[in-house]
């Protein structure tokens, strides 16, 4: 049985934008929190007895700025790895979430597509599926984009349970491989997925470990509930990192950077005494926007850091 449709309803899917894993310059210290920034909230509050004396109350930051930490090389590469593993499973997730509705795929409920071309095939209480996006096209949902290559895998409808791989699957020149498994409970509020994911990017960075997402179509947003997740940047550095309620809102802003939520994770020190450092990445408003991001290492105040490239 072959079908095409467009994912209206689900209209995450197809959106594919891949960062680079870029080690950048560190981030100059005395770029302390500014006031102003998209979440509103430097961190600070002295508006209790007891609160931060950097802060004067009224949302203005009094912090000296040579108290904010400063970002060494290598820190500022983990960010931008975790950055872009974010961006890079929750652009996965997308293109997965068709299958919560195979259901309506079988029975011809949805309305015919141009981009991609769908390929189903019945056997027993299994779906063998296939998204083709060819040489080229244009998904309805993202116009702005050029998306080639194809995801295929199987789909356990009593079991609702899924296997998928992604094959050179590109948009605009960047590319996504791997594979992801687990099972979809269409039965939550919203739609969520347990997922296993091996991934890696045309930038040669790569992602690997466990997440439980969230997809609300009518919202437009998908969300990182709980995730833990290996990353390998481009120049092979590995850390493991856990990420709470990261939100993407892909229709909304254009691209899968989060736009909420957040990600730790511990990188080695040579500081005497201390063998690791912890290191706190918090998403917000204006990470779609131009990738900027508040990072905290250890008990310092955010420092807004933004990618050089």
């Amino acid at each position: 049985m072959k079908m095409r449709r467009t994912y209206a309803a689900l209209a995450l899917m197809g959106l594919f934008v891949i960062p680079a894993c870029v080690p950048t310059a560190a981030v100059p210290a005395g770029a302390g929190a500014q006031s102003g920034q998209p979440d509103g909230d430097s961190g600070n509050d002295a508006s209790t007895e007891g609160g931060d004396p950097g802060d004067a109350g009224d949302g203005t930051d009094m912090t000296p700025s040579d108290t904010s930490a400063a970002l060494t090389v290598e820190q500022a590469a983990a960010v931008d790895a975790a950055t872009a593993a974010a961006d890079t499973t929750a652009q996965s997730i997308a293109a997965i979430a068709p299958t919560m509705d195979i259901q309506a795929m079988v029975e011809g409920a949805i309305a015919v597509p141009t981009c991609p071309d769908v390929d189903v095939t019945l056997n027993a209480d299994a779906l063998a599926l296939f998204l083709d996006y060819g040489d080229g096209c244009t998904p309805a949902v993202y116009p702005a984009a050029t998306v080639s290559g194809s995801v295929g895998g199987t789909v356990y409808i009593t079991a609702a349970a899924f296997d998928l791989a992604f094959t050179d699957l590109t948009v605009d020149e960047r590319a996504l491989s791997g594979t992801v498994a687990g099972g979809f409970d269409t039965a939550a509020v919203p739609p969520t997925f347990a997922v296993n994911a091996s991934l890696q990017s045309g930038s040669g960075a790569s992602v690997e470990g466990s997440a439980i997402a969230a997809v609300d179509a009518p919202a437009g947003t998908l969300t990182l509930v709980d995730a833990t997740l290996t990353l390998v940047d481009a120049t092979s550095a590995v850390i493991t990192a856990v990420f709470e309620d990261v939100v993407s809102a892909p229709q909304a802003n254009g691209n899968f950077l989060p736009q909420s939520g957040s990600a730790e994770f511990e990188l080695p020190s040579d500081l005497p005494g201390m063998d690791t450092i912890r290191v706190r990445v918090e998403f917000t408003a204006q990470t779609p926007v131009d990738g900027t991001v508040l990072v905290s290492v250890n008990d310092s105040d955010p420092v807004p850091y933004t990618p050089t490239s």
